[in-house]
This record gives structure tokens, sequence and C-alpha cells, in this order.
């Protein structure tokens, strides 16, 4: 606008109102009219890209305004994810460790219990094996004797029914004591308890063809 202003004044000094004449610079004035002109063009022009750069400077100022929002809420997100993270990371380590220390009061205790079953198997083996070598034994010695009384009979049938000598035959057995050791042991006392069933079997039958023969048997 000043400059229009100087170009106003420089066209009013060119024109002389008093001689009803036109000066000689009236064609310069017509010059700067056109110049006048061309520069309000200019501006106008400068004014409608100045006004779309400031809508454009608005939209991407809206836009970025929303996009601050949306930043700001997706961060608002993340934080109540990250707190809720370590809230549940913080119970989980609460209940491992609780559980740990479940566990090992459990294991404490089972190995305490272990302990205490072996103690306690310890007594009753102890306990079972003397109540089992006092049944053996006992039944050991009531065994010795039936065993005494059949080479008894069998030493009085040799002498006063058949006639025969009879010499005592040296079964281990009878001088054992106690359990046997060794499988080894066990198979001979089942293979002597055989013997012994099957030699007694066949004194019986002696026995029996003795009596219907008419022979008695008397003891010594």
């Amino acid at each position: 606008m000043a400059l229009y202003h100087v170009l106003m004044d420089n066209q009013h000094l060119h024109h002389s109102p008093m001689s009803g004449a036109t000066w000689p610079g009236v064609a310069w004035g017509a010059h700067l009219e056109r110049q006048l002109q061309q520069f309000k063009a200019i501006y106008l022009m400068n004014q409608e890209k100045l006004d779309y750069s400031l809508q454009v400077l608005k939209k991407q100022d809206e836009e970025n305004t929303i996009m601050r929002s949306q930043q700001r809420r997706k961060l608002n997100r993340l934080h109540s994810l990250l707190n809720n993270l370590k809230t549940k990371l913080a119970n989980q380590e609460k209940q491992f460790r609780e559980e740990n220390q479940s566990l090992a009061a459990d294991c404490k205790r089972i190995m305490g219990q272990c302990k205490e079953a072996q103690r306690s198997m310890r007594h009753f083996a102890v306990s079972d094996a003397e109540k089992f070598t006092e049944v053996w034994l006992m039944n050991e010695e009531e065994a010795k004797g039936l065993m005494r009384k059949a080479l008894e009979a069998d030493r009085i049938i040799h002498a006063q029914q058949l006639g025969l000598p009879w010499e005592e035959p040296n079964y281990w057995f009878l001088h054992n004591v106690g359990p046997l050791k060794h499988y080894k042991a066990k198979r001979m006392a089942t293979k002597l308890a055989a013997e012994v069933m099957t030699d007694k079997l066949t004194k019986s039958q002696l026995v029996s063809q003795g009596l219907q023969g008419g022979f008695q048997v008397t003891r010594e």
C-alpha cells in the first residue's frame, strides 16, 4: 500500500492543473500505473499463495493434533498394559515363591517321613527276624523230634523185624540250629524232606507187610 501511495503522488506531480496541458511526465505516469497494476497482481497472487499455505498449515496442524491425540491414547494404553504386566509379574513371582516354600516344606516333611519309615522298617525287620527265628527254632525242634522218632522206628524195624544191621544216617538237618542262610541250603532241606517222606512211606509199607505176616514192632 505504501508503494501505491508513492506512485499516485508521482502521477499527481506530472499533471499540471494550472496550464490545462499535459506535462512530459504523463508517459512516465502511465508506466508507473502499469507497474502498479503488476504489483497489485503479484500482491494478489502472493496473498492467494499465503492463504493456501495457511490453509495447508492449518490442515497439517489439525492432522498433527489428531495424531498426537492418537499417540497419547496409544501411549496411555501401553502404560496401562505395562502396569498390568508388572502387577501380573509381581503376583506370579509371589505365587512362585509361595509354591517354592510349600514344595520345600513338603520335601522336608516327606524326607522326614521317609527316614522315619526306614527306621520303622529296620525296627520291624529286626523284630520280625527275631519272631521268625523263634518260630523257626520251635518248629525245627518239633521237626527234629518227629525225625528222631521216625529214625527210631526205622531202627526197630531193621533190628527186630528184618534182622538187618542199621546205621543211623547222618542228616545235617538234625545238627542245624536256626533258619537256613542260603538258597542252596533251602533246596537241600526241601530235598531232604522229600527223601524222608519217601523213606517213611517205604518203611510204612514194610511195617504194614510185616504186620500182615505176623511181625510185631517192639521197642528195645
